[in-house]
């Protein structure tokens, strides 16, 4: 196990210690050929066969019938039927090999523990056939869990419903296909010594951390997760720094809390990101480490993330473009822009700024928040214009304090057009593109807050230029 650990975490030090676009690891690095295998069309060593509350090994010789079902020696297990309380445990102590378990059209419930626990093994490796579940709603343990690398992967389907964690590994959680979806009372996947994700669907539709690991690695696949806290923690546990690295695929984060958190760096080089990140002031969209060395990057691929801006952050480096504007909306509007990449998002809740790059977005393209039909924005009414409207120099102080925080777009106030009691005014702004494009007008709301201004854009304003 220790020599393992230590593997695994040299592995990770060495992918995350690299430059902010050469931060995946090279091919067998932290994944094997083994990862992607595909025995499902392999003769097994033994099968399973789950009934009620009785399980049965057709090979004893490798481990025991009943309740536990022990597997005790490496080899090509294939599960089949339906069981309600009955625990697959793995006990292979000399680890001598992997283990392979393909779940084939298989149903298990346990409300005592987990359905499959792997208390010892070099690896396993679960390849989903058909449509299969794993429930466990007990809080003492997942339905999946292991205390060595874990790999799911396969052309089938897993549903898992736990009152814990979905998927627990307490060292690298890879996963390499399948189809999977998660409803989970803790963290819908989480790998101590790092998640790992090349290839599959990954849905967690309920979750109070969707992914928890030392550091995570996204190289392709689809994943949506939904969270009651951060989407994505890189924790950097074990004296593993705590990096996230989307290299590629599709992800959809919509988190309460941080929506990528990082103990260190968070490096994006491809793929499409999605996200609707926090709602309040207390949580931010990219919340990075605080070291010398953590870096917010971007040098490929398309990111649009809207949430609150009191604690928003832009990409700092990288190759690409990228831009934070104090955008406001509600849910239902539509976000997006007119830089030709087609990439669009549907608020499901309220934000007041938008992040975007692309490798097609520039100085002078356009971010643009549409409302739905016939409703009206709350932000635009109620503007008292018959009081003091005048451009003071306080005014002005604040409106440089609050937009000194956002990058990629110049303001300036042209002049106030109303307010709402004495902290609050509605601005006509001229923004400009850093370093290109012409200028456009906004209205933008300004507000002095405890002590830190505010700054968010209302809407934009038309002028014709005939």
């Amino acid at each position: 196990m220790m020599k393992q650990a230590g593997k695994i975490a040299a592995l990770c030090l060495s992918l995350l210690l690299l430059l902010p676009i050469a931060a995946s690891a090279e091919e067998g690095d932290v994944f094997s050929k083994s990862d992607y295998n595909n025995v499902a069309e392999e003769a097994e060593d033994a099968v399973i066969t789950l009934e009620g509350d009785h399980g049965t090994l057709s090979d004893e010789t490798r481990g025991r019938s009943g309740n536990p079902v022990v597997i005790e020696r490496k080899g090509v297990y294939r599960i089949t039927g339906r069981s309600d309380g009955v625990t697959i445990r793995i006990k292979e102590p000399k680890k001598s090999g992997n283990i392979y378990l393909i779940l084939d059209h298989a149903s298990m419930t346990n409300q005592k523990g987990p359905c499959i626990e792997a208390e010892a093994a070099e690896k396993v490796i679960l390849q989903c056939v058909g449509e299969n579940s794993l429930v466990s709603m007990s809080d003492s343990g997942s339905p999946l869990y292991s205390e060595d690398d874990l790999t799911v992967n396969g052309p089938g389907r897993l549903h898992i419903e736990s009152g814990k964690n979905g998927i627990h590994c307490k060292s690298a959680l890879r996963i390499t296909g399948a189809t999977i979806s998660i409803r989970a009372a803790n963290d819908g996947l989480k790998g101590k010594q790092g998640i790992y994700v090349d290839g599959g669907s990954v849905t967690i539709d309920e979750s109070y951390e969707g992914m928890e690991g030392a550091c995570v690695l996204i190289r392709s696949g689809e994943l949506r997760v939904t969270a009651s806290d951060d989407g994505i923690n890189a924790a950097g546990e074990d004296g593993i720094q705590g990096d996230v690295v989307i290299e590629g695929g599709s992800l959809y984060l919509n988190a309460a809390g941080d929506a990528i958190d990082s103990n260190r760096s968070i490096l994006i080089s491809g793929g499409v990101t999605l996200v609707e990140g926090p709602e309040n002031s207390r949580n931010s969209i990219f919340d990075k480490g605080d070291g010398s060395d953590a870096q917010l990057s971007i040098s490929g691929g398309t990111v649009l993330a809207i949430g609150s801006i009191e604690k928003a952050k832009n990409f700092k480096s990288g190759t690409q473009y990228s831009r934070l504007e104090p955008v406001s909306g509600q849910a239902g509007d539509v976000i997006g822009t007119d830089d030709g990449s087609g990439i669009a998002l549907t608020a499901t809740k309220s934000f007041s700024c938008v992040i975007y790059s692309s490798p097609s977005f520039t100085g002078e393209s356009r971010i643009q928040v549409s409302a739905p039909t016939g409703e009206e924005n709350p932000d635009r009414r109620g503007w008292d214009s018959t009081g003091p409207t005048e451009l003071t120099e306080e005014i002005r102080t604040l409106f440089r304090g609050a937009a000194g925080t956002l990058v990629g777009v110049d303001y300036e106030p042209v002049a106030v057009l109303g307010r709402r009691g004495e902290e609050t005014f509605c601005l006509l702004c001229r923004a400009t593109a850093a370093g290109a494009g012409e200028p456009y007008y906004l209205l933008m709301e300004l507000t002095a807050g405890d002590g830190t201004p505010i700054l968010r854009a209302l809407r934009e304003v038309r002028l014709d230029r005939n």
